[in-house]
């Protein structure tokens, strides 16, 4: 249904960085954000 485009294994920091400058979906952002404890 192309809700996923791909997955990729990142480390925490590039992850932080890239929910930082938008890249994810504001519900993936938030959800992401609750796990790294931001």
């Amino acid at each position: 249904d192309g809700e996923v485009e791909r997955f990729d294994l990142l480390p925490p920091g590039t992850v932080r960085d890239q929910v930082a400058q938008g890249q994810f979906t504001l519900e993936a952002g938030l959800v992401i954000a609750g796990f790294l404890g931001l």
